[in-house]
C-alpha cells in the first residue's frame, strides 16, 4: 500500500539559457512530486499517469531506482508519451511547447477515479496538478471522500479571470493549495505574496503554500478550523 501518490508524466526536452540541452528527461508534475516525496519520506510512493511505447528506458530506470510504485502507470501501445520542449530563461521563466498531438497528451494526462488503482485509495496523501478553468472535481471529491489529504498545484495561470464562485470552487476542493505568484495573481488579482496568500485563504483555501523558490512560504487557518482531512497533511 502506498502512503502518498501523485500523477501526470511528461518527457521533457530542456533548453538551457546558454543553449545547452538535456533531452529525454523524466518530467511532469508526477515524477517531480514523487522525487520530492522520496526526499521527505521512505514510505511507499505511487505514481499515476499514461505513457506510450516510446517511454525512454532511462526514465523507467529512474523510477525503479527510487522505488516508485508504478501500479498506476498505464501503458498505451499506440499513443506516444506526452513530450514537450522546456525553454528556460536566465530570469527563471520557462516556456513549454508540446511536441505530442493534443489528443495523445490529453489521453495520457487524464485521471479519473476509476484509473486510480485500488491500493492507492488507502493512501494518506495525493499531490496533483489542476487546470484553473477546468478542475477535475470528480477526482478531487472522490479523493477527499476517501479521507485522502489533497494538495493541488495549478498547471498554469488562469487564461482569463474567474468568477469569485469559480475561484472558491477551485481552492476548497483540496487541503493545501499551492500556486506560484503569477498563478495566484491570475486568480485573485495582483499583490505582494502576503496579500495573495490572504486573498486565497479568504476565498476558502484551508491552507496556502506559495511556490517562490527560496522565498517560498506557507500559511493557513489554525488546525482547529480545518477538517480532519487536512490534519493528515502533517
Amino acid at each position: 500500500m502506498v502512503a502518498y501518490f501523485t500523477s501526470s508524466i511528461i518527457i521533457d526536452d530542456i533548453v538551457m539559457p546558454d543553449g545547452r540541452t538535456a533531452l529525454g528527461m523524466l518530467g511532469g508534475g508526477g515524477p517531480q512530486s514523487a522525487f520530492g516525496m522520496r526526499l521527505w519520506t521512505q514510505q511507499p510512493i505511487g505514481l499515476c499517469g499514461g505513457i506510450g511505447p516510446d517511454f525512454p528506458p532511462a526514465a523507467q530506470a529512474w523510477l525503479a531506482a527510487l522505488e516508485i510504485d508504478t501500479t498506476g502507470v498505464r501503458v498505451d501501445p499506440v499513443a506516444p508519451t506526452p513530450r514537450a520542449w522546456q525553454v528556460m530563461e536566465w530570469d527563471g521563466r520557462r516556456t513549454q511547447v508540446w511536441r505530442t498531438p493534443n489528443a495523445a497528451t490529453s489521453h495520457h494526462l487524464a485521471l479519473r477515479p476509476d484509473l486510480v488503482p485500488a491500493p492507492y485509495w488507502q493512501a494518506r496523501g495525493f499531490h496533483g496538478g489542476v487546470h484553473p478553468e477546468h478542475p477535475n472535481l470528480a477526482l478531487l471529491q472522490a479523493l477527499r471522500g476517501a479521507g485522502i489529504c489533497v494538495c493541488l498545484e495549478p498547471f498554469r495561470a488562469a487564461a482569463q479571470p474567474l468568477s469569485d464562485a469559480a475561484v472558491r470552487e477551485l481552492v476548497t476542493h483540496c487541503d493545501l493549495f499551492s500556486p506560484n505568484l503569477s498563478e495566484a495573481a491570475s486568480l485573485v488579482g495582483p499583490g505582494d505574496p502576503d496579500v495573495l496568500a490572504m486573498r486565497l485563504l479568504d476565498a476558502g483555501a484551508p491552507r496556502v503554500a506559495l511556490r517562490m523558490g527560496q522565498e517560498g512560504r506557507s500559511c493557513g487557518a489554525p488546525p482547529a478550523m480545518n477538517g480532519s482531512g487536512s490534519q493528515r497533511c502533517k
